[in-house]
């Protein structure tokens, strides 16, 4: 699924990166922001709700790790494409390995998020 159709769920606990995220990619028609949460649990609880096609986590917030969340993502068997970010070459590893089809470096801008989200 590429371009608008793609429904996407941004987790991350920065309200400012999620409004850059968002605004990134609805200014490149690469998707939807249908949700966004600050933290795993709400992540969780909102991704079991409303079934996204892509969910963009970052890998390190409060009360539930990213790398947690895309374990219990996995392990409950929803299907949905999982990109990760981060700032540190180590939490994108432990993401990869917990399930995460994608990992990209957080950067001043979003166009590694976007060519993931393109890919």
């Amino acid at each position: 699924m590429t371009g608008s159709e793609q429904r996407v769920i941004l987790v991350d606990d920065s309200p400012d990166l999620r409004l850059l995220i968002t605004l990134a990619i609805e200014d490149s028609a690469q998707g939807t922001v249908v949700a966004e949460a600050d933290d795993g649990d709400t992540g969780l609880r909102l991704i079991q709700r409303l079934r996204p096609d892509v969910a963009i986590i970052d890998v390190h917030m409060p009360r539930m790790s990213g790398v947690e969340l895309i374990r219990r993502l996995r392990v409950h068997g929803l299907t949905l494409r999982i990109i990760a970010h981060s700032n540190d070459e180590d939490g994108l590893d432990a993401a990869l390995a917990a399930g995460a089809d994608l990992a990209v470096m957080k950067t001043p801008n979003s166009s590694g998020l976007l060519t993931a989200l393109a890919s």
